[in-house]
């Protein structure tokens, strides 16, 4: 007689920040989640990202170590206008955004993840179908296997295709906002850690620039409105802006030539009718959790993740689990759908006096290290 394969509590695709956070408060729960990522761990991801200091809080509701992982804290910022022409060094706010590697981050909570009883982690496992059911959903594998779950929570990147199966890919269409990075290690004062210098209005009034240093790291990217060429040029011309003023090296110009631009959803889940499919939940960057103005979408995607988990626990024990698997639409949208929003309405107006007031300059950097509206 054929063994019946086992039913998993849950199923997360995608073992970014996100997945692995969520994955890690349902197993903490005494739950069994099967997480799935199509990548091989760990992932080697060079590049320093920011995040907002109240991720902290998230991190070690599921136990995770922190003091490794987050790094330094932002010690010096300095915003700058598109064309360098106006500047200013703000006062920065008492708690300040920590620079991140990012691969290190994912990896830590995976392996907290790891660590429990209740989970099982498969990297090198690409999903290509999803199947949602009444009482359950199947993943099927590139491979040929399949999985079984009460639920699925989706944490895969914005142009993931199988958004498009649970019907909710609709929304993903109003983000037409494209991010690029560039990346190299050198050495000396120019990679001295502890230092995000913003840069505004870059390719047009909503976009924004940064350079951030770590561990002997450089990063320089841009996120604009736009196309992917447009966020290529602008990178470009950003690095030769810095280059200029003698905050890159020389050679920075061959880093930023042949970046890969990708989709940002910044501001996407404010336009998505809503996350909630049949027995599943979209979550983190595949669910346009990330701040509208800034891009920043590490500590808004695990915000996403544990109110999720917060839901699934319930769905788990409800007898009406759909209509419990709903309540995560007015929960993210009255908890955290402040924190995706621009921090203000008139970009135009708001630039001239960030550059004349440091009291302005420094709402601003509250605006980009921790999201609060001005």
């Amino acid at each position: 007689m054929r063994k019946e394969a086992p039913v998993h509590d849950v199923i997360v695709v995608g073992a970014g920040a996100s997945g692995a956070l969520a994955a890690a408060l349902l197993a903490k729960a005494e739950h069994d989640v099967l997480l799935l990522d199509a990548n091989r761990f760990p992932v080697r991801a060079t590049c320093t990202d920011w995040l907002s200091p109240h991720a902290e809080d998230i991190l070690k509701s599921a136990a995770v170590p922190t003091e490794a992982i987050l790094g330094d804290p932002v010690r010096h910022c300095s915003m700058y206008l598109a064309d360098f022409s106006k500047s200013i060094d703000p006062e920065l706010p008492e708690k300040t955004a920590f620079l991140v590697d990012y691969g290190q981050l994912t990896q830590a909570i995976v392996r907290q993840f790891q660590a429990g009883r209740q989970g099982r982690f498969e990297d090198q496992t690409e999903v290509v179908e999803i199947r949602l059911g009444e009482d359950k959903i199947t993943a099927l594998l590139a491979d040929g296997r399949q999985y079984l779950g009460k639920f699925l929570l989706l944490a895969t990147g914005i142009d993931s295709r199988l958004v498009q199966q649970t019907g909710l890919s609709a929304g993903l269409a109003e983000g037409d906002g494209w991010w690029a990075s560039a990346y190299s290690c050198p050495s000396g004062a120019l990679a001295a850690p502890g230092r995000m210098d913003c840069v505004l209005a870059v390719g047009g009034a909503g976009g924004v620039g940064y350079r951030m240093s770590r561990d002997g790291r450089l990063t320089v990217g841009v996120c604009v409105e736009g196309s992917a060429s447009d966020a290529q040029r602008e990178l470009e011309s950003l690095s030769d802006r810095f280059m200029q003023r003698g905050l890159l090296p020389s050679d920075w110009a061959e880093h930023a030539r042949g970046v890969t631009p990708s989709r940002s959803a910044a501001g996407v889940a404010l336009a998505m009718d809503s996350h909630v499919a049949k027995r599943t939940l979209l979550i983190g960057h595949v669910g346009g959790f990330a701040a509208s103005y800034t891009n920043e979408g590490i500590y808004p995607g695990m915000w996403s993740a544990a109110l999720a988990s917060q839901v699934l626990i319930e769905a788990l024990q409800s007898s009406v689990p759909q209509d419990t698997l709903r309540r995560f639409e007015s929960l993210w949208r009255t908890e955290l759908a402040g924190h995706l929003r621009a921090p203000f309405t008139d970009s135009q107006s708001i630039l001239p006096l960030v550059f004349s007031n440091k009291q302005m300059a420094g709402k601003m950097v509250e605006a980009f290290h921790l999201g609060v509206n001005f």
